[in-house]
């Protein structure tokens, strides 16, 4: 299920993104060959959703 995303930290400059794969594996492929390719990326933070708790 999709929630709305949380409002972005005081210190941040960059907008937030939200991304479903399959695994870890696939999320590490995806952020090495696209998003860390881009030369103006310095970094990256991630934060993993590791069950649902609760649905509505």
């Amino acid at each position: 299920m999709y929630s709305s995303p949380p409002a972005p930290p005081p210190d941040t400059h960059a907008p937030l993104s939200f991304l479903g794969v399959a695994d870890l594996a696939a999320y590490e492929t995806f952020l090495s060959r696209h998003v860390m390719a881009i030369p103006r990326i310095k970094n990256v933070t991630s934060h993993f959703t590791m069950k649902a708790v609760k649905t509505s």
